[in-house]
């Protein structure tokens, strides 16, 4: 097996244990609490967007700073850019139409996830947030707005 970095081994985790949105009425799941509480903004619901919270919390279970923000372009200003995709590493996509602003615009709408892999012009992310819930799903390369490389631990 190939080296899976080990925020991408929470993520992986996660998924197998199938964290997923509770769609109406007051419940909230859990675990996307649990990432909500790693971030500034401290949402209290599961209806929030939590694509970064997500990938935020993976990153400090593993010992790595996190951006502590919910905004998925926020990663687009953390850790070291990558000129080529590795696996493993943080990706930050546009989201919506295709008129969405470049990577320097960090208050626009994006996508944040963990790469797992790239095929015939799309990206792979396992990510948060992807149809509710913690999943796979593919993005056209040309959305990529960044890849990023943690280079700070937790000091503890």
């Amino acid at each position: 097996m190939a080296y899976e970095p080990p925020w991408l081994l929470g993520a992986r985790r996660d998924m197998e244990l199938g964290v997923l949105e509770i769609r109406g009425g007051d419940q909230h799941h859990w675990r996307i609490l649990e990432y909500h509480a790693n971030t500034t903004l401290h949402a209290t619901t599961d209806e929030i967007a939590w694509c970064a919270s997500s990938t935020g919390t993976w990153l400090i279970e593993s010992g790595f700073q996190s951006t502590n923000s919910a905004r998925a372009r926020s990663y687009l200003r953390w850790g070291i850019s990558l000129s080529h995709p590795a696996h493993g590493c943080i990706v930050v996509t546009k989201r919506g139409g295709k008129n969405q602003p470049g990577p320097k615009v960090i208050d626009a709408t994006g996508h944040v996830g963990l790469l797992v892999g790239i095929t015939a012009g799309f990206v792979d992310l396992l990510a948060g947030n992807q149809s509710n819930r913690v999943c796979i799903k593919s993005f056209p390369v040309e959305q990529v707005l960044g890849y990023r490389w943690p280079i700070e631990r937790l000091r503890r």
